[in-house]
């Protein structure tokens, strides 16, 4: 999987597609792209807190949560005691995220600036 197509891409809320993404797009973006799966939004553009789009039971989430993340898994990050913001794994040890003010990158899940943030790992699972 060549990764490097997705970084740079710019940030921009609620964007979905190469001219802008959010945190969740970026997600939606690589799943539509190198998998064909288009992810719902579960009404995340009326709620900026996460836990809906990767709880199991709330609007019959597809995403299951795992223990050791692979290649596409989500993870879910606490940004001011809060889960908003998340990624896509690159491998188990890499994410690819984008943030208000950052185009899109690849970062380790294990650096010091997200490590204590890690809410869980989440694996996407066909309905």
């Amino acid at each position: 999987m060549d990764w490097t197509k997705y970084i740079g891409i710019p940030f921009s809320w609620h964007g979905r597609d190469w001219t802008g993404v959010d945190c969740y797009g970026i997600l939606c973006l690589v799943f539509d792209v190198a998998r064909g799966i288009i992810l719902p939004d579960y009404g995340y553009l009326d709620a900026p807190n996460l836990t809906p789009l990767f709880s199991a039971g709330l609007h019959e989430s597809c995403w299951r949560r795992v223990d050791k993340p692979t290649t596409f898994d989500a993870v879910l990050f606490s940004i001011n005691g809060q889960p908003l913001h998340c990624g896509v794994m690159v491998d188990d040890t890499r994410f690819l995220h984008a943030r208000a003010g950052v185009n899109s990158c690849i970062q380790r899940v294990d650096g010091m600036a997200w490590r204590n943030r890690i809410l869980g790992f989440y694996r996407y699972v066909q309905p």
